[in-house]
């Protein structure tokens, strides 16, 4: 049997894994770095703009107050959101990781069981292609030996491996379909939060 050919071959899934994934942790990572910093500068702007009214305006003193506490609820809100986005979201994008290099290392093994296979049989294919003449019995028995070795190994690596995938596959649609759900819940909940905030006391903010 040759194992030379085989149709969507082990080295081809070690190419196609990684990249995606770790591209989609560090554009969202940026994302939540982005809305943590977007809540420092609404702080400090807001803070500021209250330093300034005391001084100058101080009839807008209990406006701004106002402001300033509705400008800080929904900029805790936006902390929260970050923080939830990172645990349910990112922290499991890093959980495929971990279990896709299990993956690899399995299909790795797997590769070098293919690789030593095809050598053993390639060994036994020119020893018996000698003339009758030339032929060794004890270097052909040997030959074999090592080729139903080879077989052997492979064929558990294989399986180990497909085994494995198997359940690598369901368990990151599972993730995936999870992550889904907990960003729409976190932005959702994050936007029904903030408008909240902007609806709650919206005559004091007014209120001159």
């Amino acid at each position: 049997m040759s194992f030379k050919k085989v149709i969507g071959s082990i080295s081809d899934k070690l190419k196609l894994s990684g990249g995606a994934i770790t591209d989609a942790i560090k554009q969202n990572t940026q994302y939540i770095n982005a809305e943590l910093r977007v809540s420092k500068m609404a702080q400090e702007g807001i803070n500021a703009l209250k330093t300034y009214i005391d001084a100058e305006t101080p009839r807008l003193k209990t406006s701004v107050s106002a402001l300033v506490r509705k400008i800080e609820n929904i900029e805790k809100v936006r902390e929260e959101k970050a923080n939830q986005l990172q645990k349910k979201f990112i922290d499991l994008l890093h959980n495929i990781v971990e279990k896709e290099k299990i993956l690899n290392e399995k299909l790795k093994n797997a590769d070098v069981a293919q690789k030593a296979l095809i050598k053993a049989e390639n060994k036994l294919a020119k020893l018996e292609a000698k003339p009758e003449e030339k032929k060794n019995p004890e270097q052909i028995d040997e030959a074999k030996a090592v080729l139903k070795e080879s077989e052997i190994t492979y064929r558990d690596a294989d399986a180990e491996a497909k085994s494995f995938e198997n359940v690598y596959n369901k368990e990151k649609f599972e993730i995936m379909e999870s992550i889904l759900k907990n960003i729409a819940d976190i932005e959702g909940s994050f936007h029904q939060k903030a408008l909240n905030q902007i609806g709650a006391k919206k005559e004091e903010t007014i209120n001159l």
